[in-house]
């Protein structure tokens, strides 16, 4: 989860800054008035924004990346827990008396965490494309 949610992030950044970047630049290239260079510069760098923001749309990297981050953490939190046997597991008193205590909430914490995935990310991706395609606004991907 820790590989995944870097990933998800360093896609994200990647489109997010990558659209940003070039949006600022349009003006710019414009104001110049290279003349028919400018013309295809502005195309290029508007597909490029428009690419780069469906994507990250489509994908919802920044959702899948808090989303990772968040169980990450939670998982740590559950093990420096165990470790510690402090709450839930100080009446245990060892590891190995807790151990089925503590696989029992990680079972139970990922599968919340596959159920929240699919509620929140992989379900609200598909509302937004079935709703563009009943809108009939031509875009591609949800």
């Amino acid at each position: 989860m820790e590989g995944k949610a870097q990933q998800a992030q360093r896609w994200y950044y990647v489109l997010r800054i990558s659209a940003l970047l070039c949006g600022l630049v349009i003006p710019v290239v414009a104001s110049l008035n290279f003349g028919q260079t400018s013309q295809y510069a502005i195309v290029v760098l508007g597909l490029v924004v428009a690419t780069t923001t469906a994507l990250e749309e489509f994908f919802k990297y920044g959702d899948r990346w808090r989303h990772y981050r968040q169980v990450v953490e939670r998982l740590k939190i559950e093990g420096w827990r165990f470790f510690q046997l402090v709450e839930p597991y100080e009446s245990f008193g060892n590891h190995e008396a807790a151990y089925q205590r503590f696989a029992d909430g990680i079972e139970e914490l990922l599968r919340r965490d596959i159920q929240m995935f699919i509620t929140e990310i992989a379900t609200t991706k598909s509302r937004g494309s079935s709703r563009r395609s009943e809108a009939g606004d031509g875009h591609l991907g949800g």
